[in-house]
C-alpha cells in the first residue's frame, strides 16, 4: 500500500466513523416544533421517517464535497464530540501501531489484535554459514522462538500475534527506520556498547517479527528478508 493509499483509507475510517456523530449531533440541533399530541405508534413512525430523511439530506450534501474537504466539515462540525473516543479506538483504524521511542526503551502499541493464524512453522532461506538451530520452540497462535550459535556469534528470531504492547532496549543506541519487504520496522544497534547487540523488530496487520543477536545489522536484515511461512 502506498502512501496514497493508506491516506486514503485513513480518510475512509475517519469519515466512517465521524460521520454518524455529525448527523446525530444536528439532529438534536434543530429546532423543537410545538407540541402536538399523536398517538405512540405514529410518533414512532414519523420519528423513524424524519430520521431517514435527514441522514439523507446529510450525505446528499457531503457527497458533493471531495472526500478530504467532506472529513473536514465532518470534522468541524462534531467538534468536541470527538472527545468521546478513546485514544486507542480513534487509533485503531487509522493507525494500528503508536511507536515511542526514549532514551532508554522503545515501545509499539499495536491498536489491533493480530488474527489467529499459524504461523509457527515459518522457513529461513538464508541463515549465515556456520550457524545451527539450538532452539525451536511454537507455541499455540502463532507464537515462535528459534535461536542460532556459532561458537560466540548468536542470533535469535521470533514471531507472535499483533496486540498489546512490546517494549525493546534503546541504551545507547542507534535507532533507525527500516523496511522489510514492505513491512515497516525498527532497528536498534547497540553494537558499540557492552551489551554489543542489534535489534530488528518489523511487523504487518497481523504478526509481529523481531531478530536480534551480535552479528551485522547487514546479516540480520538479509535473514528478515528471507523469512516466509508454509
Amino acid at each position: 500500500m502506498n502512501k496514497k493509499d493508506f491516506l486514503d483509507k485513513a480518510f475512509d475510517e475517519i469519515l466512517y466513523y465521524a460521520a454518524p456523530i455529525a448527523v446525530e449531533n444536528m439532529m438534536r440541533e434543530l429546532p423543537e416544533c410545538d407540541e402536538v399530541e399523536f398517538s405512540d405508534s405514529h410518533k414512532t413512525k414519523m420519528e423513524k421517517l424524519f430520521k431517514q430523511e435527514r441522514r439523507k439530506l446529510f450525505f446528499k450534501k457531503l457527497s458533493k464535497l471531495s472526500k478530504r474537504v467532506a472529513i473536514i466539515a465532518v470534522i468541524a462540525i462534531i467538534g468536541v464530540t470527538i472527545s468521546i473516543f478513546s485514544v486507542e479506538a480513534w487509533r485503531i483504524k487509522v493507525l494500528n501501531t503508536i511507536i515511542e521511542i526514549k532514551d532508554t526503551y522503545g515501545q509499539i502499541d499495536f491498536y489491533s489484535e493480530g488474527a489467529e493464524k499459524d504461523k509457527s512453522n515459518f522457513v529461513m532461506s538464508y541463515v549465515p554459514n556456520g550457524f545451527e538451530c539450538v532452539r525451536n520452540d511454537t507455541r499455540g497462535e502463532g507464537n515462535a522462538f528459534r535461536m542460532y550459535e556459532n561458537e560466540d556469534k548468536h542470533f535469535s528470531v521470533s514471531v507472535r500475534p499483533t496486540g498489546g504492547q512490546m517494549a525493546f532496549d534503546t541504551d545507547g543506541a542507534i535507532v533507525s527506520d527500516v523496511e522489510i519487504n514492505g513491512k515497516k520496522g525498527i532497528l536498534s544497534d547497540m553494537s558499540q556498547t557492552v551489551k554489543n547487540y542489534i535489534l530488528l523488530i518489523w511487523y504487518d496487520n497481523t504478526y509481529c517479527y523481531s531478530i536480534n543477536g551480535n552479528i551485522s545489522a547487514e546479516e540480520l536484515l538479509k535473514i528478515a528478508e528471507n523469512i516466509s511461512f508454509k
